[in-house]
């Protein structure tokens, strides 16, 4: 992670429990954000970078799921979240009703959502089970599409794709897919976001140029000044404004005005 310049890196299935803390799986320069389960179980976490400014969503949140959701927030981009997921094998139907109410807290929100998850649904299938229809139906309802089209598992006798990259905003990425890394039969997924600021607003520079400055009709003017006036004033600060006004106002009427945007 110091070599490949990786923002945020997901986990799903860490098996960490509260025997283990954060210094022990630290990484110089992230922060880590978990949600455990048991050393036998699933959980889920995530490396953030530390020049990445974050807030943990945990009204975005349910007790049965391992879920995990962080708001991101960066200099002239919208506000968006990333979320993981993991659902073991064999779950039941149940926990996906559960991420229902979380999506549709989301979208009440009207805000981008990434959801990095390991469903153990099969979404490359001939036919597809049950599970996975309930995922497809969740999908089309709340208009998530899945950036990854490659088998993410894969071992002697299969190849599934199990593991997703599922997005409300896909025009945000610029490319998504599947790395090998040869250390697991499950492979590392990805997804590059673009990282377009809001557009600011044009800035428009004035300017005056002395190129065809007249020395000697600006002179002829400044003798017209009514300075007896100015001078006879009691007031110095006053009658200093008086002065400058008459002085910038000439000098202006004398200059050429340009304007550059």
């Amino acid at each position: 992670m110091q070599h490949q310049y990786l923002d945020i890196l997901v986990l799903n299935k860490t098996r960490l429990d509260e025997t283990i803390s954060n210094s022990e799986i630290s990484i110089d320069k992230y922060t880590f954000v978990r949600n455990d389960r048991t050393r036998h179980r699933g959980g889920v976490a995530m490396y953030i970078r530390n020049s990445i400014h974050f807030n943990l969503r945990n009204y975005l949140h349910d007790e049965a799921l391992e879920f995990l959701c962080v708001e991101i927030s960066k200099p002239k981009v919208k506000l968006f979240l990333i979320s993981t997921w993991y659902r073991p094998p064999n779950s039941c139907k149940d926990l996906f009703d559960k991420l229902q109410v979380i999506l549709d807290k989301i979208e009440f929100l009207g805000i981008e959502n990434n959801i990095i998850c390991d469903l153990n649904c099969n979404m490359s299938a001939s036919i597809a089970h049950n599970n996975t229809k309930h995922l497809l139906e969740l999908s089309e309802s709340y208009q998530y599409t899945q950036l990854i089209k490659e088998s993410t598992r894969v071992t002697n006798s299969s190849s599934t794709l199990i593991d997703f990259f599922l997005t409300n905003e896909p025009n945000n990425f610029t490319s998504a897919g599947v790395i090998v890394l040869g250390i697991s039969d499950h492979n590392l997924i990805y997804a590059i976001r673009k990282h377009s600021g809001v557009k600011s607003k044009p800035i428009t520079i004035k300017s005056r140029s002395y190129k065809n400055f007249d020395e000697t009709s600006f002179k002829h003017d400044i003798d017209a000044i009514p300075w007896q006036y100015i001078v006879s004033l009691d007031d110095p600060i006053n009658a200093w404004q008086i002065w400058k006004n008459y002085f910038l106002m000439l000098l202006i009427s004398k200059l050429q005005s340009n304007k550059e945007e």
